[in-house]
């Protein structure tokens, strides 16, 4: 998981932040989760830990999916259900960078 999580900063880098269109919207994703820790699918993080720390909120992300992403649409559902529709926007944001512009992606499970 740690390769996954430090991989993932590079896709950000180099993928996600090369371009405009998924930049602005990794960029809106955290402007509109704010600082409470339950709007990010990485909830055990402290209260602006991704404001301060913008670099790690798409490696963080990809922690959860690349160990079970069944498990982490799951969890976005649930928050969704709560009334919070951040997570849910987090995990299709990685599934759409990870669909490369595509109709589909893959969901993985680490065993």
């Amino acid at each position: 998981m740690a390769w996954s999580h430090e991989f993932n900063h590079d896709v950000d880098h180099f993928y996600v932040n090369g371009n405009d269109l998924l930049r602005n919207r990794k960029e809106a994703l955290l402007k509109q989760a704010g600082s409470d820790p339950q709007n990010y699918l990485r909830s055990m993080l402290p209260a602006r830990f991704f404001q301060n720390a913008p670099q790690e909120f798409f490696a963080s992300i990809s922690n959860q999916y690349f160990a079970n992403s069944e498990y982490t649409l799951n969890l976005g559902l649930e928050r969704f259900e709560q009334g919070r529709t951040e997570p849910l926007n987090q995990f299709l944001f990685f599934a759409d960078v990870y669909s490369r512009g595509g109709q589909s992606t893959v969901f993985y499970t680490l065993d």
